[in-house]
């Protein structure tokens, strides 16, 4: 196996006790928290959620691997000590796996470009 450029080896036993996925198999998922800040908590519900789910939407559509996309999860988790806390998960097909990390860099850069086109402040 390579691994940035480094060969690595492992004994079938080490890596089967890894629990490898295979993501081109089924669908597979990619959750991200975002923490913003609470200085949004009267409209982050009513505004901010649907909003940026919109935006990723949008966005989505443009995307090569927008295909594969099976569903989008844009919700409040939770409000912590102190941020008010987004979980977003994108969910595809296994034909999209070779975009895995691309997608998850799309969807961090995403949610970034909305918090600066909304002027929303990241905890």
């Amino acid at each position: 196996m390579q691994i940035m450029g480094a060969t690595t080896t492992f004994s079938v036993a080490d890596y089967l006790g890894k629990k490898p996925r295979n993501l081109s198999r089924d669908e597979f998922a990619i959750p991200i928290n975002f923490k913003l800040n609470y200085q949004h908590h009267e409209t982050i519900l009513t505004d901010i959620v649907p909003t940026l789910r919109a935006y990723l939407e949008e966005q989505l559509a443009q995307q090569p691997f927008h295909p594969h996309l099976t569903g989008l999860l844009v919700e409040f988790n939770k409000a912590a000590n102190s941020s008010l806390n987004l979980l977003i998960v994108g969910m595809f097909t296994g034909a999209g796996a070779e975009d895995y990390w691309s997608i998850h860099r799309f969807l961090h850069r995403t949610i970034l470009s909305a918090c600066n086109h909304y002027n929303w402040a990241i905890a």
